[in-house]
């Protein structure tokens, strides 16, 4: 299969439909996947981060929207880029069709477009598992912005959300108790926040907030990025133990293999960069390797 993953051209949109993990995924079992320039910029994830898992670059619209049978977006496809699309191809990504311009679902029936919308694949229980990682992030960056907006230069009262010295923290109702909501009664009361009320007019999300973790890989370029990533695994380690609530999160490592020389060059660097940030990072024999896993 021929898969591609477009820049995002939406303004503020830095988000980018599959990172250099998810290529290497797809190029070692026979897909070639084709990357736009720059698509990944945002993310902080390079052309080389992409070139390097399996990836090809490439420079043109026409030939990223045109080439794939599988389209893989973060935002839903903008009119030209619908119109660049092959008919009875397949494009997934959080796509929110319902809010969707009517002239734009036509144009994706009148191509035969198959669209798996991520927002709404669920499982049995009604739980929606890609969701419910960016409704944490939702839930911790509402804390951010409400600080923001209570500042007198946002047009706020001057409110400290924390409060200060001799000055209480701020009084917050969140209303709706669902995986956001959670999240952000959460961080706010780490930060000091005593006077906090959730409203939900049906039952929380019974701990479906922390089942969301996936697979948490903490080594990025980026060191900030990095520093969040490791917070979220700290966080998931001590969340059963505040909360009473099974996680059901389960820490382990994981294994690279290089096959080339050149390959084993970009691990050892990554373990000297590991290092730096904190994280442990090991250069194993491929007797230690086998012995880790058999099955190879």
């Amino acid at each position: 299969m021929h898969i591609g993953v477009p820049k995002e051209r939406r303004p503020f949109e830095f988000r980018v439909g599959l990172p250099p993990a998810g290529v290497n995924l797809f190029t070692k079992h026979g897909h070639t996947v084709y990357v736009e320039t720059e698509a990944g910029e945002g993310a902080g994830f390079t052309d080389d981060d992409y070139s390097a898992a399996g990836g090809q670059i490439v420079y043109n619209q026409d030939e990223i929207f045109g080439r794939p049978d599988l389209i893989m977006k973060f935002a839903r496809p903008l009119r030209d880029e619908i119109n660049m699309m092959r008919p009875e191809i397949c494009i997934t990504g959080f796509l929110h069709l319902a809010a969707s311009r009517q002239d734009k679902i036509e144009s994706l029936l009148e191509k035969k477009i198959t669209s798996i919308a991520y927002e709404q694949v669920e499982e049995d229980d009604e739980y929606k598992p890609i969701m419910a990682p960016l409704s944490q992030i939702g839930g911790r960056m509402a804390v951010q912005v409400a600080a923001r907006f209570m500042q007198n230069d946002h047009g706020g009262r001057g409110i400290l959300v924390v409060g200060a010295a001799g000055v209480p923290p701020a009084e917050v109702v969140i209303i709706g108790g669902g995986i956001i909501g959670c999240s952000t009664a959460y961080h706010l009361t780490k930060m000091g926040c005593k006077d906090v009320v959730l409203l939900e007019k049906n039952d929380l999300t019974s701990g479906s907030t922390w089942h969301a973790a996936g697979l948490v890989g903490q080594l990025r370029k980026e060191r900030n990025i990095t520093r969040m990533l490791q917070y979220s695994v700290s966080l998931y380690e001590k969340l059963e133990a505040e909360t009473g609530l099974a996680t059901g999160w389960k820490k382990s490592g994981c294994l690279h293999l290089a096959s080339t020389q050149e390959r084993m060059y970009e691990l050892k660097a990554g373990a000297t960069t590991a290092r730096s940030f904190g994280l442990e990072m090991n250069i194993i024999t491929p007797k230690e390797a086998y012995d880790l896993c058999p099955i190879l």
